[in-house]
């Protein structure tokens, strides 16, 4: 909604809980609890202040979950505010846990929330400009094992992130001078890895199709291409060197290309650049009808990339939220690593889908450049279409950087190193303070 500030009404399905027959939910009979507030309206949900931050101009701070207590034998992985205020810190038993900024008035701390047994007084303040405001609760927490016992407490997520070393060597569920030893061993270290382009060459490349004055692959596998409808025009300059101009009628039909099923891993790579396409789900490359395809998602201005599974359950999709159709060169990539199908465009991960390992469906059928198989009159895309390529494994990420004209950049490997308390590379004064909240909470009575 806040994406579309043309629409002239915005509405929300649904206000209050309501009467329905047959539903039992939220432990009352025929009862629909799917409301912003409860039936009775005397309880205003969680959802309810999420919109209330987007929408109310008054500065306001929210606890989310505030009501889920008493906890037992579980410490919270993170806790949520909604709030509209530019930043909200955020305290537990009077000791902070640090000041957050906010996406889409949701403020999260995700690391290191541990309880003490019985009352923890949570709260939240907001800042917006000159102005402050303020919410609070009270969660109660309770163990059923023995809360002396590390290996228990870490094992309900009961942890401090400081927590790092202990007298043995290991985490020992106290924040000390093992600690901080820790820390002071590693100071100023600086682990920060740089990736850099890199020339993903013939490993693994099963066809590369540069489209210069020529359909043929490149790769040395033979996989030529011929054309399927009416003539197409090579333009001079493509991306690199020549592209192929499709006019959204006709494609090209790789040669041997039915083994291309891709079952174990794969990465696939062009180049596109349009602004007038006409057929919905129009293809940059495909394998057959019912196999993988890298294709428009349906008459948006996104891509998508699409597997379907051997068991003939509904495909998996990758659906791109990054407008591509405006008339620029965009690098799109698909790749499939035995579990999951991504979608990246300009080098950047757009959509992932995660595939639970499932077989893949074979299919005889050849893959299509700029269509799809039997589908010339209503899967051909209308535009430009330059290097494409296929391999059969999962490139490393320099290699993607590679192919998408990327620039170096830096990257935290992971897992972070665990010192790092605040994750950015480095150990330093703000993994310092950090540890500091930590002790102090560890130790609050």
């Amino acid at each position: 909604m806040k994406k579309r500030p043309f629409l002239w009404c915005k509405t929300i399905w649904n206000g209050f809980d309501f009467s329905v027959d047959d539903r039992n939910e939220g432990s009352q009979i025929e009862l629909n609890d799917k409301g912003m507030v409860t039936r009775d309206r005397l309880i205003k949900k969680d959802a309810f202040y999420w919109y209330k931050a987007n929408w109310t101009t008054a500065p306001m701070v929210y606890i989310a979950s505030r009501r889920f207590t008493p906890r037992i034998d579980k410490c919270p992985v993170y806790i949520k505010v909604y709030s509209n205020c530019d930043t909200v810190e955020l305290f537990i038993n009077g000791i902070s846990l640090g000041v957050k900024s906010g996406a889409d008035c949701i403020f999260l701390w995700d690391s290191g929330i541990p309880l003490r047994v019985g009352e923890n007084e949570i709260t939240a303040i907001g800042i917006c400009g000159e102005e402050s405001c303020q919410d609070s609760c009270v969660w109660n927490f309770s163990v059923t094992g023995d809360p002396e016992d590390c290996a228990y407490m870490r094992s309900i997520g009961c942890i401090f992130i400081s927590d790092i070393a202990g007298p043995g060597g290991q985490p020992d569920c106290v924040v000390d001078l093992y600690d901080l030893a820790q820390i002071a061993t590693q100071w100023q270290g600086n682990y920060v890895e740089t990736v850099a382009p890199t020339d993903p060459g013939t490993n693994g490349l099963a066809a590369y199709w540069p489209l210069d004055g020529n359909f043929n692959d490149v790769s040395g596998n033979g996989h030529h291409a011929a054309v399927q409808g009416g003539p197409l025009s090579f333009v001079n300059p493509g991306h690199i060197g020549q592209s192929v101009k499709f006019n959204g009628a006709s494609g090209l039909n790789c040669a041997d290309s039915t083994d291309f099923n891709l079952a174990e891993a794969a990465t696939i790579s062009a180049w596109i650049k349009s602004s007038n396409e006409t057929d919905p789900w129009a293809c940059v490359i495909a394998k057959g009808v019912y196999a993988w395809r890298l294709i428009r998602n349906d008459v948006g201005n996104t891509m998508c990339f699409h597997f379907n599974p051997a068991s003939g359950a509904a495909e998996f999709q990758a659906n791109g939220k990054t407008p591509v159709l405006d008339g620029r060169w965009h690098h799109l990539m698909a790749v499939y690593d035995g579990s999951q199908i991504r979608l990246y465009v300009d080098g950047k991960m757009d959509a992932a889908t995660s595939t639970g390992g499932a077989a893949l469906r074979t299919s005889a059928d050849p893959v299509y450049i700029g269509s799809r198989v039997g589908q010339l009159a209503n899967r051909s895309w209308n535009g430009q279409i330059d290097e494409v390529r296929i391999y059969d494994r999962v490139l490393s990420e320099a290699e993607m950087l590679w192919l998408s004209e990327g620039q170096p950049y830096n990257r935290i490997p992971d897992p972070p190193r665990p010192t790092d308390l605040v994750p950015d590379g480095k150990i330093d004064l703000n993994d310092l303070a950090a540890f500091l909240m930590q002790w102090l909470l560890c130790y609050n009575p």
